[in-house]
């Protein structure tokens, strides 16, 4: 990088080089200078703020001399930050350094973030809503985020969090309010921030802006689909849980295909019946059944979840036994329906339902979840039950996305 950075400002000099185009390069290559400036001073080295602000003054002095009948040609891009046609002015305008492409490693697991120093920049100047000026535009802020996280997120599981607190401090909810074309899964995430802290209805201020109908863009390549998924998940059932039931509608309604969806109304319900919200569980369970019609039986992992949703329901742990029955994979729906009884204190239904036929260690593990459900179930806990704290066990471990 270093090296093509010298090698630009000397082809700057070229005689045969088009005006247009060595201003251009000169902007492009002052921004990438900016933000590795950046990148070194975080790693230690000598370098002024007051510099890598001077190089970001050159780059945007530059670029705003570019002809826009210049900046809006398109051409044929092969990088780590965009790939296929774009224009030169979403060269300029992504937020981050562009990298020549890795064509061998998948898209989400390619190095996709440097830092946020340039997009800072833009949003201290007040530049950003003039720069991001068109949804195509913005859409790559939205691209970099979900990528980044992404690959954050395969050794780190609150990458999505960690990336907002962190790495990108200016992409907050005023900021977000200033684009009119929105940035929807970044506005999901930091919803999600909100809700954690404890800021609910700023959480929900922020939802109600969200253009869900432009999620899928971020739904589209394949292990970031499922963590972006998990993102939306717990993005949903926190609207569900403060009662904001038409907006989570709104966002589960946005997911296309049946099998995704009924995986959100399954997570939904199960959120909701674990705090006894029985009639609201089961309205959720209703949208479940309606759904999952239409899926193949190889695409229904989340009727476990509504199994072990219904075994937590006194009321309805009949149609959870009748359910198990009659689900291929019997096995992990079994595993849910015991959290579940343990869950409820219900010792006895779940301790009957384990076949006794079974090998030693699979009896032992039906007992063992019994009594891990009971863990979470319990209010008022013994000593005794802390040592289960050792042994991390989710109702839902995850949400499956597919494509």
């Amino acid at each position: 990088d270093r090296t093509s950075f010298f090698l630009g400002i000397i082809l700057l000099n070229e005689s045969n080089i088009p005006d247009a185009e060595k201003v251009f390069r000169k902007a492009v290559i002052y921004k990438k200078k900016g933000i590795y400036l950046e990148h070194f001073r975080k790693r230690g080295l000598e370098v002024s703020v007051a510099e890598i602000e001077n190089s970001f003054d050159k780059a945007v002095e530059a670029y705003e001399k570019v002809p826009e009948e210049f900046l809006s040609q398109s051409i044929i891009v092969q990088s780590s930050g965009i790939r296929g046609v774009a224009t030169r002015k979403s060269l300029f305008v992504h937020p981050d350094a562009i990298r020549e492409d890795f064509t061998f490693e998948p898209r989400e697991f390619e190095i996709v973030f440097t830092n946020s120093s340039f997009f800072d920049y833009l949003v201290e100047k007040n530049l950003h809503t003039e720069y991001y000026d068109e949804p195509y535009l913005l859409e790559h802020v939205d691209e970099w985020i979900r990528n980044y996280a992404v690959k954050l997120n395969i050794w780190r599981p609150s990458g999505f969090g960690v990336l907002m607190q962190e790495k990108i401090p200016s992409l907050n909810e005023a900021v977000l309010s200033d684009f009119e074309f929105g940035l929807p899964l970044s506005s999901v995430v930091l919803a999600n921030e909100l809700f954690n802290q404890g800021q609910g209805e700023q959480a929900v201020e922020l939802a109600s802006r969200i253009k869900f109908t432009d999620i899928n863009k971020s739904l589209s390549f394949g292990y970031g689909a499922w963590v972006i998924f998990n993102e939306y998940g717990k993005f949903v059932q926190s609207l569900v849980k403060r009662s904001e039931f038409d907006l989570a509608f709104e966002a589960m309604a946005a997911i296309p295909k049946p099998v995704n969806k009924t995986g959100l109304y399954a997570y939904c319900a199960l959120q909701l019946v674990l705090v006894d919200r029985f009639e609201e569980g089961n309205m959720y369970l209703d949208s479940v059944s309606i759904y999952s019609q239409s899926v193949r039986e190889q695409f229904k992992p989340y009727q476990i979840a509504v199994i072990g949703t219904l075994a937590a329901n006194t009321e309805t742990t009949d149609m959870a036994i009748q359910g198990w029955k009659n689900f291929p994979n019997k096995w992990i729906a079994e595993r849910y329906m015991m959290l579940s009884f343990g869950y409820r204190q219900l010792y006895y239904e779940g301790y009957s339902l384990v076949d006794p036929l079974y090998p030693d260690n699979r009896r032992s593990n039906r007992y063992w979840e019994i009594l891990i459900g009971s863990r979470y179930g319990l209010t008022d806990q013994e000593d005794g039950w802390k040592s289960f704290d050792n042994y991390p066990y989710s109702f839902l471990e995850g949400l499956r996305y597919v494509i």
